[in-house]
């Protein structure tokens, strides 16, 4: 089975600051990915809902101390994972995400296919960003100064946010097959991979996860159902189990189980260099992966590994998210 690890959400050159990670008045914590800028879009950052309140106040008490303080595009919202993100949604809506150019050819040469392609098999989504715990006092936001119980800057950190299993993969060649789509599909017509003309001419498709809270939302895992949802974005951030990055270390530096290494032969897509993988002293269990830079699409397949080492690893990322928002 074909697992994604997808870069998504703010990042230095689009947007400029790290989604936020949250406390609530419980003093759980949530997360939340930014969407990125985009020439074309469907919706503005002032339409898009999160804890009471919504993205435009949010980032712009963030950059409050910048030049700009919002971006000069309105959000590409994908993956689009929340459907109260939105009012009045179609009845039908459901998780979608899109992608175009480089990165789905990447990912078509992957094999990351619809499952009638691939015995059935459906491809994850892992998706994971840039992101750093925020306060609020008085309505506004601020990113946390020093980490808890240190005199160290709060980390930027790469972390996991959501997920979303693929039940239809959908090309869209052009024009025609984007109004095809919106004339079968309406509940997705407003999706920017389906409503825009961006990516026309050039490779590009929409990945859909099951119907919401139907006999078929199910995460299945290598034929196991695990009794988890199929998609969503985490209703709760675990520090522990959610984090990629290693603590101290830049944010491209994360810690992966050391199943990944494969006894020098890694196959995480982007990262197959064995110069990029180090093991981390004491801890055997883990290795130390310095990610590439660049990249959205990190694919990588069940099959070369311990399926039962990959499922556990899964589903202890999105059990610990508590459901999705």
């Amino acid at each position: 089975m074909k697992i994604v690890l997808s870069r998504k959400g703010f990042d230095g050159t689009n947007g400029g600051i790290p989604s936020p990670i949250f406390q609530r008045e419980d003093g759980t914590l949530g997360i939340y990915s930014l969407p990125i800028p985009l020439e074309e879009a469907t919706c503005a950052y002032s339409d898009i809902r999160w804890n009471g309140g919504n993205l435009r106040d949010l980032i712009a008490s963030l950059r409050r101390r910048r030049r700009k303080v919002l971006p000069d595009k309105p959000p590409h919202l994908d993956p689009d994972l929340v459907c109260d993100a939105l009012p009045n949604r179609h009845r039908d809506w459901r998780p979608i995400f899109g992608q175009s150019n480089g990165p789905e050819t990447l990912l078509r040469n992957m094999g990351v296919t619809d499952p009638t392609e691939n015995n059935g098999l459906r491809p994850l989504f892992l998706f994971f960003g840039w992101y750093r715990e925020i306060t609020e006092r008085g309505g506004t936001y601020s990113y946390v100064r020093r980490a808890p119980d240190t005199h160290r800057r709060a980390p930027d950190i790469h972390a996991f946010f959501g997920w979303l299993q693929v039940a239809q993969k959908i090309n869209l060649a052009g024009r025609a097959d984007r109004e095809e789509i919106q004339r079968k599909m309406p509940w997705a017509a407003s999706h920017p991979h389906v409503a825009c003309p961006f990516c026309d001419g050039q490779p590009n498709a929409i990945y859909i996860a099951p119907e919401l809270d139907s006999d078929d939302d199910h995460l299945i895992l290598d034929g196991h159902d695990t009794g988890l949802p199929a998609s969503g974005m985490f209703r709760n951030f675990d520090r522990e189990i959610h984090t990629l990055t290693i603590e101290g270390q830049p944010r491209t530096n994360w810690r992966l189980p050391s199943w990944f290494w494969r006894a020098g032969e890694p196959t995480l897509g982007m990262n197959t260099n064995r110069l990029r993988w180090h093991p981390i002293e004491g801890h055997p269990d883990c290795v130390r992966l310095e990610s590439v830079d660049i990249g959205q699409e990190f694919v990588f397949d069940s099959l070369d590994h311990d399926r039962d080492q990959v499922r556990a690893w899964v589903t202890k990322i999105i059990k610990a998210g508590q459901g999705r928002l």
